[in-house]
């Protein structure tokens, strides 16, 4: 397979912003192609490098004392030690990299840039590894409708209207599913509502007009009528949401003039 490199474009990350792409051969010397896309609409490859600018990076030599390599947990902390005075922000708000080889008692290279914006990057370019977008197109949220981020403290209500459903292909077996993950990428730790599957029989009730509405909370809301259903938020942490549309309707892999349904916060 190519190998595609991707560039991030500076932080923060613009919600439906495109991101500029080259293709190159396996062995990284012939250059293919290259443009700019939409996330859910980027060339898939089997290997993919995420390039960062130049200008939203910051360079630090230190010298890691014995016993820093000895975990992830451990060199963090060292990093954080080490930094703490240089850095014009907190530590735990910076992402990390050392140079290849690094060792312990010598000078090595340490950049360092905002984790939050990686994070979001990362979560924007999800599925991009994996499929064709005529296979399925996958589509993140980390903010609502206002532009917060998604708070598992909050409650949110998405409505999708009669006729608004995600278009997709039904005589080839498309479907569509909304699943949550926390902070770390992971499903909430104990939760069975972590995801709805249109596929499924237990999702396919509506409201007597027809629609659907998705509570995102913490806790599961004292009612529900049927047509309405719920995925649990971590409480305390911070989410987001992908939709994933498999066999999709041009309008989405294409024209992308169907837009996904509005996160809104409720009291």
């Amino acid at each position: 397979m190519p190998l595609l490199i991707v560039t991030l474009p500076p932080p923060p990350v613009p919600a439906g912003g495109e991101f500029g792409w080259v293709m190159w051969s396996s062995d990284g010397r012939k250059y293919r192609s290259r443009g700019s896309a939409l996330p859910s609409l980027l060339p898939t490859s089997d290997e993919v490098t995420l390039a960062l600018p130049a200008a939203a990076l910051s360079w630090h030599q230190v010298t890691l004392p014995q016993g820093s390599l000895s975990g992830a947990t451990r060199l963090r902390a060292v990093l954080n030690g080490l930094l703490e005075d240089r850095l014009l922000d907190e530590p735990d708000s910076l992402h990390f990299a050392l140079e290849p080889d690094a060792a312990v008692g010598k000078p090595v290279w340490v950049a360092a840039c905002n984790r939050a914006w990686v994070r979001g990057a990362v979560q924007s370019l999800g599925g991009i590894c994996a499929n064709d977008p005529q296979e399925a197109v996958y589509i993140n949220a980390s903010v609502d409708v206002d532009g917060e981020p998604l708070s598992g403290d909050a409650t949110y209500r998405i409505l999708i209207g009669a006729g608004e459903f995600p278009p997709c292909d039904q005589s080839r077996h498309g479907f569509w599913s909304i699943t949550l993950y926390n902070s770390d990428y992971n499903l909430v730790p104990e939760s069975r509502n972590y995801s709805i599957n249109g596929y499924y029989p237990d999702y396919q009730k509506r409201l007597p007009d027809g629609a659907m509405v998705i509570w995102v909370c913490p806790t599961r809301p004292a009612t529900m009528p049927d047509g309405e259903y719920w995925l649990q938020s971590p409480a305390g942490d911070s989410f987001y949401l992908i939709l994933r549309v498999y066999v999709p309707e041009p309008s989405v892999s294409e024209t992308q003039s169907w837009r996904p349904p509005a996160i809104v916060q409720r009291p």
